[in-house]
C-alpha cells in the first residue's frame, strides 16, 4: 500500500459533522459534549452556537441567546465552505432561533438533500430546568421536525411534543413514537428514562420506529447505578450523527450509538467531578485504559497480599520449610501440571486462529514436560504411581480447570489459566532467599523469577488481553470473576501445603 506524500495530495476526506446547539461551559452537555463525541468516534466536528448557558453539574443558572443575525452568519460560514456529512441539532430555545435555523437548513438541503439531520429536541436539562420557551415548542414541531432524518426525544420531551401528560409503559412509548413519526421525521427513537418527579421503570429501553417499517425496534442496555448522566441525550444524538456521517443506515447508526452511550455511562460512573450530576465518559474508547489483566488483578489485590503471607512461601524463602512439605507440594504440582497440559490441549482445539492453537499446543507440551521432569529437577525421588494422590485443594482446582476448559469458551479457559502463570512469577520475584535456603528451594525461586520466564508470562498476558479486548462489559465482568475464582483456587493450593503437618 502506497502512502501519499504529505501536502501533495488530497487522499483523505473527513467525516464532517456539524452541531447546531447550545453551549455548556461545564463540558458535559451541549456542543462541548457533541464535539467530544464526534472526536471520539473519528469525525471532524464543527459548531454553530444557538445559546450560551451558565450551567454546571448542579444545574442551569442562566441562558443567553446571541442575536439571530449572528447565528445566521455562523451557519453561512460553514455551509459555504465545508462539505458536511451529517448535522446534529440540539438546543433551539426561542421562536426566532427556530425560524432562522429552519430557513438556513431548508436552503442548504435544496442542494444537499442527502445530508442526514439528527434532531435532539432539547427542552429540559437533567436538573429539570426548561431550556425552550413554551411558545417555541409548536414552531419546533412545525419547522424542524419535518427536516429530521431522526428525532431523539426522551419520554418527557415526547409527552410535550404530543401534548400528553405521561407515558407509563412500553405500549405508550411505542404509540408515542409512531405518533411523533406523523409529525414529519423519517425516524423517531423515544428514549426510556426517568420523568422529572415521576418514577419510570424503562431505564435503558429505547423504542425506534422508522417510516415505512410497521415494526418497532427496541434497544436495551443494562441499568447503571450512577448519577453521572449529564449530557446523555446530547451525546447519544451526536453519536447517531457521527455514525450516519459514515454510513447512511438509521438502524445501524442507532444501534452503534446506543452501544457507545451505554459504555460511556458505565465508564463515566467510575469518575467524580462537580457536586451534582456528572458527565458520561465521552472518550472511554480512546483514552489509555488499563488492560484486562491489570483490571482483573486489581480486584484480587487483597487475596494477593494473603498469598504473600502464606507460611509455605515464607518458610520456603527462609529455608525453614520441612522437606516433607516441599515434597508434598512438588507431588501436587506434578499432578496439577498434568491436568494443566490437558486443559491447554482442549483450549487449542477451540482456538479461533491457527496461531493461537499452535501457541496453546506448545503450552500443553511444556506443561507435560514440566510435570515429567519436576521430581528430577528438585532432586526428589519419583513416588510410586499408587501413592500419587491429589489433595482436596488440588482435586477441586484441577476439576474446575478442566471443566472450564471443556464447557466454556476459549477466552474463558485462557483467563482461568492465567492466574497460575502470573502469580508464580509475581510471588517469586518478591521472595528473597535466606542464607540457609536449601538448593532445591533456591532453584524454585530462581526458576519462577527468571527473566526468561517473565518474558513468557508477559507473552501470555498479552495474548489474553488481546483475545478479550473486544469483549462486552458483561463478558468482561464474567472473565474477571473467573480470574478471581482461579486465583482463590491457587491460594487454596498453596495454603493446603502450608496446613500440612510436619
Amino acid at each position: 500500500m502506497s502512502i501519499p506524500s504529505v501536502g501533495t495530495t488530497k487522499a483523505y476526506q473527513y467525516a464532517a459533522v456539524l452541531t447546531i446547539a447550545g453551549s455548556d461551559p461545564s463540558g458535559g452537555a451541549g456542543i462541548q459534549a457533541d464535539m467530544k463525541t464526534f472526536s471520539s468516534l473519528g469525525c471532524y466536528g464543527m459548531t454553530v452556537i444557538t445559546a450560551l448557558t451558565a450551567q454546571n453539574t448542579v444545574g442551569v443558572q442562566a441562558v443567553h441567546s446571541p442575536p439571530v443575525e449572528f447565528l445566521e452568519q455562523q451557519l453561512k460560514s460553514i455551509f459555504e465552505d465545508i462539505a458536511i456529512n451529517a448535522i446534529k441539532i440540539g438546543m433551539l430555545g426561542t421562536i426566532e432561533v427556530i425560524h432562522k435555523v429552519a430557513d438556513c437548513l431548508k436552503a442548504y438541503k435544496q442542494s444537499n438533500s442527502n445530508t442526514p439531520v439528527v434532531v435532539d429536541p432539547v427542552m429540559f436539562a437533567k436538573s429539570g430546568y426548561q431550556l425552550i420557551q413554551n411558545d417555541a415548542i409548536q414552531s419546533l414541531k412545525n419547522e424542524i421536525l419535518p427536516l429530521a432524518t431522526i428525532l431523539t426525544p426522551n419520554i418527557h420531551e415526547a409527552c410535550h411534543l404530543l401534548g400528553r401528560e405521561t407515558i407509563k409503559n412500553e405500549s405508550d412509548m411505542e404509540k408515542a413514537a409512531f405518533s411523533i413519526l406523523d409529525l414529519g421525521p423519517e425516524a423517531v427513537i423515544v428514549k426510556g428514562g426517568t420523568l422529572h418527579n415521576e418514577a419510570f421503570t424503562l431505564v435503558g429501553r429505547d423504542c425506534l420506529v422508522i417510516k415505512g417499517d410497521p415494526h418497532p425496534h427496541w434497544l436495551k442496555s443494562e441499568r447503571v447505578n450512577t448519577t453521572n448522566l449529564h449530557g446523555t441525550g446530547c451525546t447519544f444524538s451526536a453519536a447517531i450523527a457521527s455514525f450516519l456521517a459514515k454510513e447512511p443506515n438509521v438502524l445501524a447508526a442507532v444501534e452503534k450509538a446506543k452501544k457507545y452511550i451505554s459504555n460511556a455511562i458505565i465508564e463515566g460512573a467510575k469518575y467524580e467531578i462537580g457536586h451534582g450530576k456528572g458527565p458520561v465518559h465521552h472518550f472511554h474508547s480512546v483514552w489509555q485504559q488499563e488492560n484486562f489483566t491489570q483490571k482483573a488483578f486489581s480486584e484480587i489485590n487483597s487475596l494477593y497480599e494473603k498469598i504473600q503471607r502464606l507460611p509455605f512461601l515464607n518458610e520456603l524463602a527462609a529455608g525453614s520449610l520441612p522437606d516433607k512439605r516441599f515434597a508434598f507440594y512438588i507431588m501436587q504440582d506434578h499432578l496439577f501440571l498434568l491436568d494443566r497440559a490437558k486443559a491447554f490441549e482442549i483450549l487449542a482445539s477451540k482456538a479461533p486462529t491457527q496461531e493461537l492453537a499452535e501457541y496453546l499446543t506448545k503450552l500443553s507440551k511444556l506443561s507435560q514436560q514440566g510435570a515429567e521432569q519436576i521430581f528430577k529437577k528438585y532432586s526428589l525421588p519419583v513416588p510410586p504411581k499408587e501413592t500419587l494422590q491429589k489433595s482436596e485443594a488440588c482435586k477441586h482446582y484441577t476439576e474446575t480447570m478442566l471443566e472450564t476448559a471443556s464447557k466454556r469458551t476459549c477466552n474463558e479457559g485462557l483467563v482461568f489459566l492465567l492466574p497460575c502463570t502470573l502469580l508464580y512469577q509475581m510471588i517469586a520475584e518478591t521472595m528473597q532467599p535466606g542464607a540457609q535456603c536449601p538448593a532445591p528451594y533456591r532453584l524454585w525461586i530462581e526458576t519462577y523469577s527468571s527473566p526468561d520466564r517473565r518474558e513468557k508470562v508477559e507473552t501470555m498476558v498479552s495474548i489474553v488481553d488481546q483475545a478479550v479486548a473486544r469483549s462486552s462489559y458483561d463478558e468482561i465482568q464474567n472473565l474477571k470473576a473467573l480470574f478471581a475464582e482461579a486465583s482463590k483456587l491457587e491460594y487454596n493450593f498453596w495454603n493446603d501445603t502450608s496446613d500440612l503437618e510436619s
